[in-house]
């Protein structure tokens, strides 16, 4: 395969690969918003760590559309992992 054809055909990958974890990122994040914000009305649950969490989702999707890449969601990531630790810890508790 000579290289110009390798080159544009791995830019049409890369360009595939952006815009299926644009599309699915963002989807991801309203999905973690609507939870976060769900939760943090019951009574029940963490309010703060609720708020945290939606904060989180907001960055989740800013930084999607920003950058595209999962590399820039790691912070977002990791409070929405604590959070997701604390309800699982919760629903343990509660059995």
């Amino acid at each position: 395969m000579p290289a110009e054809q390798a080159v544009a055909l791995f830019k049409s990958i890369y360009a595939v690969t952006l815009g299926i974890d644009t599309v699915s990122g963002i989807l991801i994040g309203i999905g973690f918003l609507a939870l976060a914000l769900a939760l943090s009305t019951r009574d029940g649950y963490n309010k703060i760590a609720a708020l945290l969490a939606a904060v989180a989702a907001v960055a989740w999707i800013v930084l999607t559309i920003v950058s595209g890449w999962n590399y820039s969601r790691i912070v977002p990531n990791a409070v929405l992992v604590a959070w997701f630790f604390i309800l699982g810890v919760k629903l343990i508790k509660s059995e």
